[in-house]
């Protein structure tokens, strides 16, 4: 029986959903003895439109692969509308990519940002 590729889903942007986006990211470093864990209340601060002047002229949507019940993987999409106004084009933006080490999960991965910036006529990523 073939094994189920990762489900994608969106996250919002509580604290849980901000915490959760981090942790997600963690998951290719499991086991990994010279791998550092970053401080949540960093991270978390660096993702919260409320704290971050980038959100403020930019639009970001975080997405969690998600396999067997477990995030493994994460990216996110963005929109910078500064970007769009110095350089005159219709740019999309990925960031925060990391994954565990399948490529059906980096695909999935990209595929699910890609759509997102196309749905908003973004031409490129």
């Amino acid at each position: 029986m073939a094994e189920a590729g990762p489900r994608i889903q969106p996250v919002g942007h509580s604290r849980r959903d901000r915490l959760r986006f981090w942790r997600a990211g963690l998951a290719p470093y499991e086991g990994d003895p010279n791998f550092v864990f970053p401080l949540l209340a960093d991270c978390s601060a660096r993702w919260n439109p409320a704290v971050d002047p980038f959100f403020r002229h930019a639009e970001v949507q975080h997405f969690v692969a998600v396999r067997d019940g477990r995030d493994v993987g994460r990216i996110a999409a963005r929109i910078d509308r500064l970007q769009d106004d110095v350089h005159g084009d219709r740019t999309g933006l990925f960031g925060w990519f990391e994954t565990e080490n399948r490529p059906e999960t980096a695909h999935a991965l990209l595929d699910a940002a890609a759509a997102w910036l196309r749905e908003r006529g973004r031409d490129r990523v």
